[in-house]
């Protein structure tokens, strides 16, 4: 069973990703991540992320997040 959880779980998920990222023994000049979404599940976080960032306008195929300095691409398939 697949559990849906809000935005700021995505949010905290995201943090702990880049703190991760940002903590690889690596030289790095920038580091992001791809995330290919269905159009269900796209269409659900491009909503939830207009609404908590207070976004006035988001591309519907393609938004772009950073959080602590790592870039998230956020598509949909």
């Amino acid at each position: 069973m697949e559990v849906k959880k809000g935005v700021g779980d995505v949010m905290n998920q995201l943090a702990m990703i880049s703190d991760l990222l940002g903590n690889v023994n690596l030289t790095t000049d920038s580091v992001s991540v791809d995330i290919v979404l269905g159009s269900e599940d796209f269409d659900e976080l491009h909503e939830k992320v207009v609404q908590r960032r207070g976004f006035l306008l988001l591309p519907k195929k393609t938004f772009n997040m950073v959080v602590s300095g790592i870039k998230f691409t956020f598509k949909r398939n």
